[in-house]
């Protein structure tokens, strides 16, 4: 059975020779033309890109043939010319484009992979060092509290068996000191060594109060009672423990405390408070200097004063009423080492008490310590 062939052309003269070649092929190898598709074996277009409407006549052209092809699988269907070989290099750049796209979509994945990659190690490793810096935080505050409660615990031991013996011998020296032969038994250098002695004595209670106090009030152990204390009351019961240390430094002691007064506090921390503040007073005091007590009433405030014209701290400023903790507690360090702890402890003490302390002082001019308590007055 013979084979048939249909050759369609499109485009330009060069097509058309073309054609004529390629029909001169076909029918070398044995195929007669045909003008119908049904009889056709071999369907050839031959297109060309120059004309205007060759593209779209090769393209409507295919959509009949399909259908053709469709019934007739062994039909064989070419396309020739340049239009061909366009839509393949549009293809293949089109095949291109798409590879290049999908390589980009590759290393921008291998790229967010990596940094992925590099933020994980790191977040592994600030949160292994912070887990590790945590750890020995905690070791070291653990080592820390365990200091802390054993100071704490000797501090309290400390204070506690000295306190008892340091009273007993102060309480002897006083009755010795105040007995009625003390001038006539004792001559002038063994009774300056017994008054010594009891000043020395009554010091160290002091001290061994303030750092009892100030332990418990570190570990907030204080317990207070603000109640109605009667101002002039409380001084003189202050003062009465320092009489044979004033008489014996021949020291001038004034109190002009208005009776009527009557103030809001707890009674230990403020005795502590006048006791450390009156010790201060006379030990900074000249031989046969003066010590002036003031107390006056300011509405629903009082305000205490203790004025010495002794040899006074070394202080560049003055510490208001008003001064925060932190700058009250600088100059507080700045005076002289057996005073600190005392001060400090006066500080927080009137804190807890809800009022307000202040120092003044200049060199070889005197102190001034105030202090501003809430009252009631009668």
């Amino acid at each position: 059975m013979t084979r048939k062939y249909l050759l369609r052309t499109y485009g330009c003269q060069m097509n058309e020779h073309d054609s004529e070649r390629i029909a001169g092929l076909l029918e070398a190898d044995g195929y007669e033309p045909t003008t119908e598709v049904e009889d056709a074996d071999v369907v050839m277009l031959n297109t060309c890109c120059i004309r205007e409407n060759a593209d779209n006549k090769l393209y409507g052209a295919l959509g009949d043939l399909k259908a053709e092809k469709a019934k007739r699988p062994d039909m064989q269907i070419a396309v020739a010319g340049c239009l061909a070989q366009k839509d393949k290099e549009i293809g293949i750049a089109a095949k291109q484009e798409k590879l290049n796209a999908e390589k980009w979509k590759k290393e921008v994945f291998i790229t967010i992979s990596i940094i992925f990659l590099v933020l994980l190690l790191i977040g592994s490793y600030l949160f292994y060092k912070t887990i590790r810096q945590n750890k020995i935080i905690s070791k070291q505050k653990e080592r820390l509290n365990e200091l802390n409660t054993t100071k704490d615990k000797l501090f309290s031991l400390l204070t506690h068996d000295l306190k008892t013996p340091m009273y007993a011998l102060n309480k002897k020296l006083l009755h010795i000191r105040n007995g009625k032969n003390f001038a006539t038994v004792f001559t002038t250098k063994y009774a300056k060594l017994i008054t010594d002695s009891y000043q020395i004595s009554k010091n160290t209670i002091l001290q061994i109060e303030n750092t009892l106090h100030w332990i418990l009030g570190n570990k907030n152990q204080l317990i207070f009672n603000i109640e109605k204390l009667h101002l002039n009351s409380v001084i003189d019961q202050v003062i009465y423990d320092f009489v044979p240390v004033i008489d014996d430094k021949k020291v001038c002691l004034k109190k002009q405390v208005d009776d009527s007064i009557y103030v809001n506090a707890d009674l230990n921390s403020l005795k502590i408070v006048l006791r450390n503040i009156l010790d201060n007073a006379i030990k900074f005091s000249h031989p046969e200097g003066a010590i002036l007590i003031n107390g006056h009433d300011q509405k629903s405030i009082c305000e205490v004063q203790i004025i010495d014209h002794g040899v006074g701290f070394s202080l560049d400023n003055v510490v208001g009423i008003d001064t925060q903790k932190e700058e009250t507690a600088a100059l507080i360090l700045q005076s002289q080492s057996s005073t600190k702890l005392g001060l400090r402890l006066s500080y927080d003490l009137i804190e807890k008490n809800k009022g307000q302390f202040a120092i003044q002082s200049e060199p070889n001019k005197g102190t001034t310590v105030s202090i501003l308590l809430n009252t009631n007055t009668n």
